[in-house]
């Protein structure tokens, strides 16, 4: 799981800097976020995190179910 969230980060930061470029945003124009942003962007993240590995283990049993009935026909 800790190789997941490096690679969450790592694709979420070179999204977010793209994103940067595409509309001309410096560093020096950026403005920081307050501890109650943080935390709220932290919540969504790790609720989005969920619902995707929700879905994920719903594909893996509904995978597994697949292969069980082609055996059974």
């Amino acid at each position: 799981m800790h190789d997941m969230d490096s690679v969450t980060k790592n694709l979420t930061d070179l999204l977010i800097e793209d994103v940067f470029r595409k509309h001309d945003i410096s560093q020096a124009k950026r403005k920081p976020i307050s501890p109650e942003e943080r935390d709220k962007l932290r919540d969504l993240v790790h609720t989005l995190q969920a619902q995707v590995e929700d879905f994920l283990q719903s594909q893996k049993v509904s995978s597994s179910e697949d292969v069980e009935t082609k055996r059974k026909k």
